[in-house]
């Protein structure tokens, strides 16, 4: 890649607004790419909060000061909102189809560049190699679309065999992903993958702790809490969090929303889905991050407490396990009584 390129990122994930959560590590990744010094683009499924599924066209590369991107969005917003379409593809996948015409006008444009980042598998990278040229491709698999993938083995055979015959540089936020994809294939595939293939965690950008004040009124800012983040779908088990924090008397807040909410109550308090910052706020000044997800890659919200100082208490989903190993500060349990019991101790070592 030339040492100032015209690169394009493509995703079906990127914040709407300032403070929006969705895709922060896509932004973080245009970012890195943009303070080295070359001109980036972001194709982004979608829309903007004033003119969403609206598409902006390709302008011309001006100079931006480092750090800057453009980003023109493909349309799609009913398609792309908020959990995303690889989210709600993995209950219905017939609603991929809504994701043909962006991502057809992402592949049109891509040409132009000298280097093409697509984030996820389905529905980004494989429609462009599949369309379109472009000069090189790379594309990060994250997770939701390895399991959307591996649950229609016939169908990810297709998708991987063509990704390969494009010459497409993989890249995977955590090792089992790539084990996961490649145990659907047949031998030699497999092996071609783990050649074309690295595993690197999704860039992210986490503020310094000192700027991020204590989200509590305050009366309640000498009382401990462990925090939840996240999309509470089923297999991110929120109320098992809620449960152990109930039987280990702790308080717990949640940070999020989704169809397996737990309640609030006297000890568990949900607060929504919040502005990135607000979350992160959360996140600071607890005593513990909790994550009982079965399903991960390289959960950043993992990332981001330890990247604030706080210790994190976890089931060994996607790279955790390996996390814990060189990180003193990740903590494994196995099951609902372990994890009370833990926040049981850390609950008393904080008072």
């Amino acid at each position: 890649m030339p040492a100032k390129a015209r690169i394009a990122v493509v995703t079906t994930s990127f914040p709407t607004f300032e403070g929006d959560p969705s895709g922060h590590f896509v932004e973080a990744h245009a970012r890195r790419f943009a303070r080295e010094g070359h001109d980036v683009t972001v194709l982004a499924m979608g829309g903007s909060r004033e003119g969403r599924g609206k598409r902006a066209p390709l302008r011309a590369f001006p100079e931006r000061p480092p750090g800057q991107v453009q980003v023109s969005w493909m349309g799609g917003a009913s398609t792309f909102g908020w959990p995303g379409v690889v989210e709600r593809s993995r209950h219905a996948p017939w609603k991929l189809a809504g994701a043909i015409m962006p991502i057809a006008r992402a592949a049109r444009a891509v040409t132009q560049f000298d280097h093409v980042v697509a984030h996820w598998i389905v529905p980004s990278a494989w429609p462009i190699a599949l369309f379109a040229h472009p000069r090189s491709l790379e594309v990060w698999a994250h997770g939701a679309d390895v399991r959307l993938l591996t649950a229609m083995p016939v169908f990810a055979r297709s998708v991987i065999r063509r990704l390969l015959e494009a010459h497409v540089r993989f890249v995977f936020v955590a090792q089992p992903l790539l084990d996961a994809v490649a145990a659907v294939l047949d031998e030699r595939r497999a092996r071609a993958l783990v050649a074309a293939s690295r595993i690197e965690p999704a860039p992210i950008d986490v503020p310094p702790r000192d700027t991020l004040s204590d989200p509590r009124d305050a009366d309640r800012r000498t009382q401990p809490y462990a925090v939840w983040v996240g999309r509470a779908t089923r297999d991110k088990r929120a109320d098992l969090a809620a449960r152990a924090a109930r039987d280990a008397g702790v308080q717990l807040v949640v940070v999020g929303d989704g169809p397996a909410l737990p309640a609030s109550d006297d000890l568990v308090r949900c607060v929504g889905r919040l502005p990135r910052v607000e979350a992160l706020r959360w996140i600071a000044h607890a005593s513990a991050l909790v994550s009982t997800s079965e399903i991960e890659g390289s959960p950043t919200v993992v990332r981001e407490a330890r990247a604030l100082g706080v210790p994190v208490v976890s089931f060994p989903a996607g790279d955790v396990e390996e996390a814990a190993r060189n990180d003193d500060g990740i903590h494994l349990v196995r099951s609902e009584k372990e994890l009370s019991r833990w926040l049981r101790a850390r609950s008393q070592c904080s008072t």
